[in-house]
């Protein structure tokens, strides 16, 4: 098999081509690219994910129909739709995930819990906002202590100690955008000062601002 057919191997002789409407079968690849290393979201997703068509149910399928015939025609904006259906494929594998409790720590587990899940989304939607643990707390009616426990056993990090990982993540975001420099970054990030932006980049990413935006 190639995945295009300007790469067929010609070395062998019983390659031939058969166009996708006349083959016996069909293989659809697809990748989901990772702009920013170290995802918290993505890292919270199991290792391998296996749908079977009876578990997959009938919008999993039709999405799937959809990219497949988008693909084969190639007509005005089909680019365009194939990537807008690929995320809500990613998004109902994320859902069949949770549904069959194959994630059971991590984000996705964490906002399987009501409380969890509302500190989560003010974190997710205001990241920039000067929480504390107190407010967190306050907003998502729980103590300072269960939803530290509970943020550490899922996630691995503290409610601020997230809050600053997703703000990076944001940052790192950012840092790819043209024309973006490491002090417009840190200054968006509301950090005092570069250094202090410099070094909790690192300590999270394992390189400086700087190499990274260049890399």
């Amino acid at each position: 098999m190639s995945y295009s057919a300007e790469h067929l191997p010609d070395n062998a002789e019983d390659t031939r081509m058969t166009p996708w409407l006349d083959g016996e079968a069909g293989f659809v690849c697809g990748e989901i690219e990772l702009a920013v290393p170290k995802s918290l979201l993505w890292q919270a997703l199991p290792a391998e994910v296996v749908i079977r068509q009876h578990q997959a149910g009938s919008i999993l399928t039709r999405l799937i129909e959809l990219i497949i015939s988008e693909a084969s025609a190639q007509r005005f904006g089909s680019d365009s739709v194939i990537e807008c259906l690929c995320d809500s494929l990613f998004v109902l594998v994320i859902r069949y995930c949770i549904e069959e409790g194959l994630v059971r720590e991590g984000v996705f587990a964490a906002m399987q819990d009501k409380r969890l899940a509302i500190a989560l989304g003010l974190i997710h939607q205001q990241p920039w906002h000067p929480w504390t643990l107190t407010e967190l707390c306050t907003r998502a009616g729980i103590s300072k202590t269960v939803l530290s426990e509970k943020f550490t056993s899922l996630i691995g990090h503290s409610p601020i100690g997230y809050l600053t990982a997703w703000r990076l993540q944001i940052a790192a975001h950012w840092l790819m955008e043209p024309n973006m420099s490491v002090e417009r970054v840190a200054e968006r990030c509301g950090y005092e000062s570069i250094p202090a932006f410099s070094k909790a980049f690192k300590r999270h990413f394992g390189i400086p601002p700087g190499a990274f935006s260049r890399g």
